[in-house]
């Protein structure tokens, strides 16, 4: 061990690993980069977090960075849980749901509590956290917060940020920062009171008054980029009040380690109500979701056709689905209203109009629900190819393309795959026009990885032509960030830098994300196996 993991070892309850199997096994996300830690720890709480932030501080002083990277379960796919200095891993012992009150809803949890022990326990209340995703459920409260996720059922352009009432968080100093509404009373005295946590809120203070005016045009034009710190927006509350919460939500731990969360659950039904269609023609599927968009559903998901396909090519019948060979689109809709007379008669109307637009409807009526809620797994077949000589990570996960302008896109989009020679088929929510984006390649090959920056690239283009972004949802870590700032103005670029540089101006949470990664560098951290890896 470091003489630095042997002091912070004597200090802290948690462990403190600097083994190279425990570090190399932290090196890695869900996506396509690789940067290995110096050290991994565990915390046993927030005071220990309270201690690391205070440490690395007093060696700023000293001339020194230890970079402090907070980590869930590793499900993202951009390398904002990636770092260079300390992994600290909040899933294995900060991992509780503390405690929720059905009356108004509001549970209580550690942000490495996983996003399914967090579901089941709500679906005893009947209640649901709908901005949270169905399939990452092996995830952290605190990573789809940090990452401001956006769950299948959460409807139309709703991310987590509308669930999040309250959090706890561990700023650079160690000090512990309570986010939550303040009154334009307790504002003006939190701005005169000395220490840290005063300097945020006048810092913040400041940020809004130098940019007020690229604030109010964000404002004006809706948020559409979720890269950098749009969160700012909603940071001055009515009455002159203000709420620091939306700062932290996305902000991929670059501001502070969010140690603990409150958060706001809805009244659901247990179990959503699913339906399928499938499609001969793209052009009738999205004819068909285009009406649907306005009855009231919870989970519209289109899948291109070519993901059936390669399911079938790897064994799958599909023998209850007609003529498997021949879908060229598939469209999952799903119903979460309380009563279950609601969610039939939603789906029955919705399946009465995609059956008049040519699709082969599959009800719960014909085929059961895990079969329904199983086609949405295709996707893996795709992802995880029978060779492993390729590899297909969701490497832009939340690409936002106005519904209004997706025909157009999906034209332009199919001939730049066509023009790099690559495979990487669509698919999505039409309600939040958020789609993923799976391009196979061979990562052995220097060829193909520059070609995945090329597409990233020329992506971005793509989607800002249609007024549209790369990151819609989520954040852009460090594999998108070079490429979506090459899309900022200057006055956004400068709110974003001056945002950072109020909560964290030494650069000790998380450098690698949401800052200028050199293209070169990047190229350089993208690993050269088609290894499949998710570890704590």
């Amino acid at each position: 061990m470091s003489k630095v993991s042997t002091y912070l070892q004597g200090h802290i309850t948690g462990e403190v690993l600097t083994r190279a199997d425990v570090r190399a096994s932290l090196s890695r996300d869900s996506g396509v980069l690789e940067r290995r830690p110096e050290m991994v720890i565990y915390p046993h709480n927030a005071n220990d977090i309270r201690k690391l932030a205070c440490f690395s501080s007093q060696l700023v002083a000293k001339g020194h960075i230890l970079e402090l990277t907070a980590r869930g379960d590793g499900t993202d796919t951009t390398g904002a849980s990636l770092g260079s200095g300390a992994s600290i891993v909040l899933s294995r012992h900060m991992s509780r749901v503390l405690e929720f009150e059905p009356r108004q809803r509001l549970v209580r949890m550690h942000a490495g509590a996983s996003i399914a022990t967090l579901q089941n326990i709500l679906e005893i209340h009947g209640a649901r956290i709908p901005t949270l995703p169905l399939d990452d459920s092996a995830g952290t409260i605190g990573g789809a917060i940090a990452c401001d996720s956006t769950g299948e059922l959460a409807g139309c352009r709703t991310t987590i940020a509308s669930a999040v009432r309250q959090l706890e968080v561990v700023l650079d100093s160690g000090d512990v920062l309570q986010t939550g509404p303040i009154s334009a009373r307790a504002y003006r005295s939190i701005l005169g009171k000395p220490g840290r946590i005063g300097d945020i809120y006048r810092g913040v203070d400041t940020v809004l008054e130098d940019h007020r005016a690229t604030i109010a045009d964000l404002r004006k034009a809706g948020v559409v980029d979720r890269s950098g710190y749009p969160g700012i927006t909603q940071v001055q509350q009515k009455g002159g009040g203000v709420d620091l919460t939306p700062l932290f939500v996305g902000s991929q731990g670059t501001l502070g380690i969010i140690t603990e969360v409150i958060m706001h659950a809805d009244q659901s039904a247990v179990e959503p109500s699913i339906s399928a269609a499938t499609f001969t023609s793209a052009d009738k599927a999205r004819d068909a979701v285009a009406e649907l968009r306005s009855m009231p559903l919870a989970m519209i998901e289109y899948y291109d056709g070519e993901l059936f396909a390669q399911a079938l090519t790897q064994g799958n019948s599909y023998q209850w689905i007609d003529k498997p060979s021949s879908v060229q689109a598939l469209v999952v809709i799903a119903s979460i209203a309380p009563k279950a007379r609601a969610r039939s008669k939603n789906l029955k109307k919705a399946e009465k109009l995609l059956a008049k637009h040519g699709a082969h409807v599959y009800s719960s009526d014909d085929q059961s629900p895990e079969q329904l809620w199983a086609l949405r797994s295709l996707v893996r077949y795709h992802q995880t190819p029978d060779t492993m000589t390729l590899i297909a990570p969701p490497v832009v996960g939340s690409l936002y393309i106005p519904f209004g302008r997706l025909e157009a896109f999906m034209g332009e989009y199919s001939a730049l795959c066509q023009a790099l020679n690559v495979s990487a088929p669509l698919y999505g929510s039409i309600l939040s026009g958020s789609y993923t984006i799976c391009p196979a390649m061979s990562l052995k090959k220097s060829s193909d990885k520059q070609k995945l920056l090329k597409l990233i690239d020329q992506l971005t283009s793509l989607a800002v032509k249609h007024n549209g972004a790369l990151v819609g949802a989520g954040g852009e870590g460090r594999l998108l960030s070079p490429f979506v700032r090459a899309a900022w103005d200057e006055p956004y670029e400068k709110l974003t830098r001056d945002i950072k540089t109020v909560f964290d101006p030494h650069g000790i949470f998380n450098p690698g994300a949401k800052s200028h990664v050199d293209i070169k560098t990047l190229a350089r951290e993208i690993r050269s196996d088609s290894y499949i890896t998710s570890q704590r």
